[in-house]
């Protein structure tokens, strides 16, 4: 696939919006194989209906490109919260789960690239990041050398050649160092970097830090010799946290991606953002800093597995072994005392505005959470939720329950904002329920 688009023909679609392509085409086949979990697949008799799964980016698929704007913002509004959610050391916050890459495919992208790269330079430092603190990892080289002590096995006919008066022992041997296909393209990336793309002073400073970090496990000269192209990443159990990271790499490695940078053109790759996500984790970054700096007496979890309630079999006994259903709420705001629960919160990348948009399912989906929440050991104070989207304000709903009333209610943030209005928006929002006990007439 080329990177120029020449000739091609370009598809504006919004982040939900299908497309067909042919059932043995090789572009239906590419996506199955890249970009699988974007995207849902209708298959009809000659044709398969592709349809984004909240989703934006570009795809080049020989062709055609296809590029898919967001619904609710636009593209600068979801790379800003891509720089912020980059810079996240959040243990759980992981640019894998949103953004998906092709480093194989480059396409010329006409706007905003500037922030589009930024954001993948974030990325990358964040994915560095993750690697360094789990470990470089090493593996065992094979080494023939001339050494002053006996190891691994002698080589008896350089031995007889070059060390006549057996002063020295002429080894072969394997040596566990931290010359990985992994580390060489890592830093291999890192150079380039530093070398054909003009950062700011502060992404400059980190990567430096990597740099040098690298350079203090394997000799420089060593590593400079090494043709990188000819470095090949195999995942495997021990190396598997380096995937996200050896894509960007590949990609910043290619020699038109870096000298686009260098000379400040728009080429990136095939990429696709999954936004429903990207802003869960944007909002989640906000609302931690927030209760952190603002309300000591409390805390904020995300990815909260509620397993309340048991599953039971034909007779209602509870079933052993721990059966629950488990349930995933994305924010679970507790007291730090006593661990209870006090609002539970979940987003949704829609606007409120919109007729329909944020159907009955969301609520049912709250009901749930609501439900294995008010049945454990806190049952003297209720529970209230809140469905959080794009705009201001939705409809309030009472759960009735016979120890305490429940509540969801529908806010919204204006996305478009800057981030210190969304934060202040984020605090009013948040406000009544941590300062004071909230009850709803």
């Amino acid at each position: 696939m080329k990177s120029s688009n020449k000739n091609k023909k370009i598809y504006n679609l919004s982040e939900n919006q299908s497309f067909s392509l042919k059932n043995s085409s090789k572009e239906l086949s590419y996506i199955k194989q890249n970009f699988k979990t974007c995207f849902e697949f209708t298959k009809g008799k000659n044709e398969t209906i592709v349809k984004g799964k909240n989703i934006v980016g570009v795809l080049d698929l020989g062709d055609s490109i296809y590029r898919i704007y967001p619904k609710v913002g636009d593209v600068l509004n979801i790379f800003n919260m891509i720089n912020r959610v980059s810079t996240s050391n959040y243990e759980k916050i992981d640019g894998k789960g949103y953004l998906y890459l092709d480093p194989k495919v480059l396409v010329n992208v006409e706007e905003s690239s500037t922030q589009l790269t930024e954001a993948l330079i974030l990325t990358f430092l964040n994915e560095l990041c993750k690697v360094s603190k789990i470990g470089y990892t090493k593996n065992y080289n094979k080494n023939i050398d001339n050494i002053h002590f006996l190891r691994g096995k002698l080589d008896v006919n350089k031995q007889a050649r070059k060390n006549i008066l057996g002063t020295k022992f002429y080894c072969k041997f394997n040596e566990l160092t931290f010359y990985t296909p992994e580390n060489i393209i890592l830093y291999k990336a890192i150079d380039k970097l530093l070398t054909r793309y003009k950062v700011s002073k502060d992404i400059r400073s980190q990567l430096l830090f990597y740099k040098n970090e690298i350079l203090g496990l394997i000799d420089p000269v060593s590593i400079n010799n090494i043709d990188v192209n000819r470095t090949v990443y195999c995942k495997n159990r021990t190396n598997s946290y380096y995937e996200t990271l050896i894509s960007i790499s590949q990609m910043i490695l290619k020699d038109r991606f870096a000298s686009s940078l260098r000379h400040g053109k728009g080429q990136f790759c095939n990429f696709m953002i999954k936004t429903d996500l990207l802003f869960e984790q944007y909002v989640f970054i906000l609302l931690n800093e927030l209760i952190n700096e603002k309300y000591k007496n409390y805390y904020l979890r995300y990815q909260h597995t509620i397993d309340s309630i048991a599953k039971v079999n034909n007779r209602f006994e509870k079933l052993k072994n721990n059966n629950f259903l488990k349930m995933d709420a994305d924010f679970l705001i507790l007291e730090k005392h006593t661990e209870r629960p006090v609002l539970v919160v979940d987003t949704k990348y829609v606007d409120i505005y919109e007729k329909n948009k944020l159907g009955n399912y969301a609520y049912y989906q709250m009901i749930s959470y609501l439900t294995g929440l008010n049945i454990g050991i806190h049952r003297n104070k209720g529970i209230s939720a809140i469905l959080l989207a794009h705009g201001d304000e939705g409809n309030t709903y009472k759960v009735p329950n016979e120890e305490c009333d429940m509540y969801i209610m529908t806010k919204g943030i204006d996305i478009l904002e800057d981030e210190i209005k969304i934060k202040d928006r984020l605090d009013s929002i948040v406000e009544l329920f941590l300062t004071n006990d909230y009850i709803v007439n």
